[in-house]
């Protein structure tokens, strides 16, 4: 069985098209009705946790799909996670994704894993963007499953600093995901196939940047990026 990562730009919304990213991924399933699991940890003790639960919700209600949204990590995760088909880690802060951690082993063998925002953080380096302050700071215990670190919002003077540190001085992998996009690997046969796809937003261009040794890749429209081997672990 082929196994997926989808890495999503942050800001999911009823409001903007996300859809044909999310149809995409369903569709990979090859179930009529497939199963989903989505952990809302990150977003917990903030003001909009609960609206950002219902937008989420809304979304997923248009689908023909089972669907289960998560905010405690101590709700049963093993028997949630039973026979599920997508496993989607939602958006908020990184640092309190990692109370999921110890459930790494049963992500392991879900089929399609994907993320937004700081999900898509969440499965990748150890690394992130913080905030305001223009600053890197380390997060032990994240999921490394793809080797990526992710800088998932638009394009913006902050992100434009970070993304040349950790290009040019820490010398790292990094993608940039721009408004509604996202990055899909493909992993089939140990070949890894790297394709962008593109949702929809108001007077935004979404696009796609990855720089892997060096070499930069750049994609405004939905393509195939490349084939690699050890962009996941």
């Amino acid at each position: 069985m082929n196994k997926y990562f989808y890495l999503l730009s942050g800001n999911i919304d009823p409001a903007r098209d996300t859809d044909k990213i999310h149809l995409d991924m369903l569709k990979e399933t090859n179930k009529e009705k497939p199963k989903l699991v989505l952990f809302a940890t990150a977003s917990v003790g903030t003001d909009w946790h609960e609206n950002y639960k219902a937008n989420i919700s809304n979304i997923f209600a248009k689908y023909n799909c089972q669907f289960d949204i998560i905010d405690d990590p101590n709700d049963n995760i093993a028997e949630k996670l039973r026979d599920t088909d997508i496993v989607y880690f939602l958006g908020g802060s990184p640092y309190k994704h990692t109370v999921l951690t110890q459930y790494k082993d049963l992500f392991k063998v879900i089929p399609i894993k994907a993320g937004t925002s700081a999900g898509s953080i969440y499965l990748g380096y150890h690394t992130f963007f913080a905030g305001k302050d223009d600053y890197v700071i380390a997060i032990p215990n994240m999921l490394d499953f793809v080797n990526l670190h992710i800088l998932p919002h638009s394009e913006t003077h902050t992100e434009d600093i970070v993304f040349n540190y950790l290009v040019n001085e820490a010398r790292i992998s990094v993608a940039r995901i721009y408004n509604q996009a996202a990055i899909k690997i493909e992993i089939s046969n140990d070949i890894q196939i790297v394709t962008t796809l593109m949702g929809k937003s108001q007077g935004m261009i979404e696009k796609v940047e990855i720089v892997l040794n060096n070499n930069t890749f750049y994609q405004s429209s939905e393509d195939k990026i490349l084939n690699i081997a050890k962009l996941v672990n």
